[in-house]
């Protein structure tokens, strides 16, 4: 059975802590944005069922006095300003928490792009030099991307259809990005695996439509969502090679504390990259059908490909207090 003591000496730090985050916002002096209150909500919670604890078997210790006067200023701040803070936090995640941490690992990111980009060039050499073999890598290549029709031609699927055939490919590309990042657990080699093939596949496309003089073909089915999505895989690399790392080598850290800190990250990136892959499945499912011409599907496949990378490095850049903290963190 917990003794006063015992539950004193592992739960006050955060009381006090509580207490001091509390202090801080109510004098406006540290008003911490979103993190800050999150924070304190955790806290609250917690520390309220610890004060239901103290009142039901210690209830004339003077802990509870003290303990109950933080709670109800701490309730104030939590259900008057967590919800809006949580929206905050959702806007300021997608304007420049989610590409800081695109941009957090430029080694980490560089690997997981050349993973994709070397594996699709020599996929399209090898498709190119022996189609018959690269064809059995790729079944379905062939047929999708060897057929020669018209500039802009519509495909002729049904509307129904393409919101069944676009809610199939985001649902298969989110599920790749979460099995890029669960891969860290592996060490990283299923996460590498699926970057390679995937660059492979794109490659075999490629080489496949160049020899068949069907390139047009590739780019209305392949470059409008394409160059996005390989980009969101990329990502979901960086996710996987990031939770590898703390696993292989944690640094000064524990193993758990390291993994715990780099999952959170990563969970952060998978969750900003599902939103960009539902964007690129919803040109695949809807645009690419649709027989838009070549010019068009160029300028979406690049303009969307411009837009995620112009984001993470206009977006992206470190303030200068996280600079400093980063600098001074384990990697």
């Amino acid at each position: 059975m917990t003794t006063l003591g015992v539950l004193l000496r592992e739960r006050q730090p955060e009381w006090a802590e509580l207490d001091s985050l509390v202090s801080a916002t109510r004098s406006r002096r540290n008003r911490g944005g979103s993190a800050n209150l999150l924070r304190i909500a955790t806290l609250y919670r917690s520390a309220s069922a610890d004060l239901v604890a103290l009142r039901q078997r210690w209830p004339r210790d003077p802990r509870v006095e003290e303990l109950t006067q933080i709670v109800t200023q701490a309730h104030t701040i939590v259900y008057g300003e967590t919800e809006p803070a949580i929206k905050r936090g959702v806007v300021s995640f997608f304007t420049h928490r989610f590409w800081q941490l695109v941009r957090d690992r430029p080694r980490t990111l560089m690997l997981a792009v050349l993973l994709v980009l070397i594996p699709a060039l020599l996929g399209a050499l090898w498709a190119w030099v022996d189609p018959g073999q690269a064809s059995l890598f790729a079944p379905g290549a062939i047929q999708a991307v060897t057929l020669h029709r018209a500039h802009g031609a519509n495909l002729g699927i049904p509307t129904a259809q393409q919101s069944a055939f676009a809610s199939t490919i985001f649902t298969h590309n989110i599920l790749v990005a979460l099995l890029a990042f669960a891969g860290g657990l592996t060490g990283g080699l299923l996460t590498a695996y699926l970057l390679i093939t995937n660059g492979l596949l794109l490659g075999v496309f490629a080489g496949l439509a160049i020899g068949a003089g069907t390139e047009s073909v590739f780019v209305q089915l392949v470059i409008p969502h394409g160059l996005l999505e390989m980009s969101c895989i990329a990502v979901s690399g960086t996710a996987g090679f990031r939770l590898a790392r703390a696993l292989i080598d944690p640094g000064p850290r524990t193993r758990a504390a390291a993994v715990s800190s780099e999952a959170t990250a990563a969970l952060e990136l998978v969750a900003g990259v599902a939103v960009c892959l539902v964007v690129a499945g919803s040109v695949e499912g809807f645009v690419t059908p649709s027989g838009l011409g070549l010019g068009l599907d160029l300028l979406i496949g690049f303009g969307l490909f411009c837009i995620f990378w112009g984001l993470v490095l206009l977006r992206g850049a470190p303030s200068p207090s996280s600079a400093d903290s980063a600098e001074h963190s384990p990697r």
